[in-house]
């Protein structure tokens, strides 16, 4: 999550969308008041990364939450399909070939 009062903007990050890169991007002119919880290999904002907008909505003040941006961000359908199923087939070590998917 990026809370930005610089730039009046409220960024939710989903898991596994690519949530990471376009926080990279956004926080590159964030102001010293602006809050990011980052996905750290240190595990520092981890459990805050991915907070849900009723959570944030605590967070702000009314006046903020009514007038700031809120966006977050998408997979493609076709590339969601392909990481369900190599996390749902291919971690188990099975063939990605199509004879091995049970389609039933």
């Amino acid at each position: 999550m990026i809370i930005s009062y610089k730039y009046n903007f409220i960024y939710f990050r989903p898991k596994k969308t690519g949530s990471s890169t376009i926080a990279t991007v956004l926080r590159a002119n964030l102001g010293n008041d602006d809050v990011d919880h980052k996905d750290s290999a240190s595990g520092e904002g981890k459990e805050h990364a991915h907070t849900e907008a009723k959570e944030i909505r605590k967070m702000v003040s009314d006046e903020f939450w009514k007038r700031a941006f809120k966006f977050t961000s998408e997979l493609h359908p076709y590339y969601n399909a392909g990481a369900l199923t190599y996390y749902r087939i291919g971690k188990r070590g099975k063939s990605f070939r199509a004879e091995t998917i049970p389609f039933d």
